[in-house]
């Protein structure tokens, strides 16, 4: 983990409001996760507290993705209805394969859509096994989203099914590797605020 603390500082180092920001938490739900949701909810709910959420400042989405994606919370500033609809994360059961590239369709189409916002950064921060099926389109959508500005950091679980090369491929702005255990602790570190 010493590439770690070389890739992320934490966020306290620049404290609230630090920049403007649309951001995006893709969560992999997909049957591999089974047993393990309450850990990308935890995670993505820590998250979000660390951050002042505001119309000024930062905004999220949650965004699930399996065989299809699924907009568990819109683009919102506000903190309370971010953590209630991502905290219900927690109720709903992991199924299916890792398809990638529809939840990267519906990332885009949150961080440019109505309650986005012009002339803000825009980020997606991935939280995966790495087993994607879809690599090929995937890596495709990835690049479009370069093309738009788009920064993509992703999180690695590690498991006996990883693909760290995919990730690491499409992780040019920050790659991560955790376990479900310490999944929140490490998505707290991720430096958004540059």
């Amino acid at each position: 983990m010493k590439t770690l603390t070389l890739l992320l500082i934490a966020l306290s180092t620049y404290g609230q409001g630090c920049l403007k920001l649309d951001l995006v938490v893709l969560g992999d739900y997909s049957g591999s996760v089974m047993g393990y949701q309450s850990f990308v909810s935890d995670a993505i709910t820590s998250l979000a507290k660390g951050l002042e959420l505001s119309e000024e400042g930062v905004k999220m989405s949650t965004i699930i993705f399996n065989d299809s994606p699924t907009v568990v919370c819109s683009l919102t500033d506000s903190k309370k209805e971010f953590i209630t609809q991502t905290s219900a994360l927690k109720l709903m059961f992991p199924v299916g394969e890792t398809y990638l590239l529809g939840a990267l369709k519906a990332a885009r189409d949150e961080l440019f859509g109505v309650k986005s916002r012009d002339g803000y950064n825009k980020m997606i921060i991935l939280i995966s096994d790495g087993r994607i099926y879809d690599t090929s389109q995937s890596v495709e959508a990835v690049n479009e989203l370069r093309k738009l500005g788009v920064r993509i950091c992703t999180i690695l679980i590690k498991s006996s099914t990883t693909n760290e090369q995919f990730l690491q491929q499409i992780a040019l702005d920050c790659y991560v590797e955790s376990d479900y255990e310490n999944l929140a602790s490490e998505i707290n570190k991720l430096d958004i605020c540059s």
